[in-house]
This record gives structure tokens, C-alpha cells and sequence, in this order.
């Protein structure tokens, strides 16, 4: 929950037009800082002590690159459909992690083909739940926008 409400402020901010530019030259390397200095503190100060002021900064910093910008890397086709399908693959991760540690564990497969075999899983299965279960529920849930053709206002087929 901490996470998702910082993420809603760092959203706010920007939105509202945050423009303060924060250089990726130290954002990016600072969070990798903090991931490594996270294995030397203990758990319960690692996870928020440690990362959470860093990673703040680096994903604001991505933020506002990323509007400043109208090609680049985060505006890539391929990451903009894996962004779109992020938040399928969040639910599932976990399932998928635990599913392929139990099927390593069986065929006594290594930890690294574990989690590569999660990702794959989750991969697959977000695109499926996006693709099947969120796009379908979207557009019943959505109001339908009238279309504008050539200057006139039209709604659409089957619309009065």
C-alpha cells in the first residue's frame, strides 16, 4: 500500500506539471546503490530505509525523461505493451513464482531456470488476462465516446 500511494503522488506531481529534471546519471546508479546496500542493513530498515528515497527519485526522474521526450527507449512499442499488460503481470507474478518453484523443485532444476520459467509463465498469462478478461471488461464498463466525422458530431452504429 505505501508503494501504490507514493505512486499516486509521483503521478499528481507530474501531472500537474512537475517539470524539475532529475539527471538519470545519478538517479539510476543511486538505486543501485541502495539495492546493494539493502543486503547489509536488516530486513525490517532494508526495504524502505534503504530503497525508498532512491527508487522515489529514479522513477520520477523516468517520469519526467519520459515526457520530455517523444521517442526513446520507454516509448518503444514493445515497452509500451509490456506496460500496458504491467498490471496483469503483477497479480499474477506471485502464482507464477510459486507454480515454477514447485515444478523446479520436482524436476530438480536449478533457482535461475525457476524464475526464468516464471517469467515466461507470467508473461504469457498477462497477455492472456489482459487479452481476454481486462480489454473485454474495459469496454463494457467504458461509456461509449460519440465520434466526430468531418466536422459533424456522430454517435456510434446502434446509438440514438
Amino acid at each position: 500500500m505505501p508503494e501504490f500511494i507514493i505512486g499516486v503522488v509521483l503521478g499528481t506531481l507530474v501531472s500537474r506539471g512537475w517539470k524539475r529534471r532529475l539527471s538519470l546519471w545519478w538517479t539510476g546508479p543511486l538505486a543501485v546503490i541502495a539495492v546493494v546496500g539493502d543486503a547489509f542493513v536488516p530486513e525490517a530498515l532494508g526495504r524502505y530505509a534503504v530503497t525508498l528515497v532512491p527508487f522515489v527519485l529514479l522513477v520520477l526522474s523516468l517520469a519526467v525523461a519520459g515526457l520530455r521526450s517523444a521517442t526513446g527507449l520507454f516509448r518503444s512499442p514493445v515497452l509500451v505493451t509490456l506496460g500496458v499488460w504491467s498490471y496483469c503481470f503483477y497479480l499474477l507474478h506471485g502464482l507464477a513464482l510459486w507454480i515454477s518453484d514447485a515444478v523446479a523443485a520436482r524436476l530438480g532444476l536449478s533457482s535461475v531456470v525457476s524464475v526464468a520459467m516464471a517469467h515466461f509463465l507470467t508473461l504469457v498469462a498477462a497477455w492472456a488476462l489482459h487479452t481476454f478478461v481486462e480489454q473485454p471488461c474495459e469496454r463494457q464498463l467504458r461509456p461509449a465516446r460519440p465520434r466526430v466525422q468531418a466536422g459533424v458530431l456522430r454517435s456510434r452504429p446502434g446509438q440514438r
